[in-house]
């Protein structure tokens, strides 16, 4: 009886923490509490420094492939045009 009671008591304050952190993000994203961060505040409350700065990166390096091939479409229409 006393692991059941354990076991429910665990679920429930797993379940009461995650409902607060989907309720910040909702807080954060319905007053657009952007403050120039890539991820939402519950991603910072759940992750270690390393793996903030890994994801950041890895972020960073998407959006850098992204431009990149922006830039060479823009040449690339440019150069359509040109002719």
């Amino acid at each position: 009886m006393k692991l059941i009671k354990n076991r429910i008591r665990t679920i429930f304050i797993w379940l009461t923490q995650w409902y607060s952190l989907l309720e910040e993000d909702d807080d954060y994203m319905l007053f657009h509490q952007d403050c120039w961060k890539p991820f939402p505040p519950s991603f910072y409350r759940t992750h270690t420094e390393e793996e903030i700065a890994a994801a950041i990166d890895a972020a960073n390096k998407e959006l850098d492939e992204l431009s990149k091939m922006i830039e060479e479409k823009r040449k690339e229409i440019d150069g359509q045009n040109l002719n």
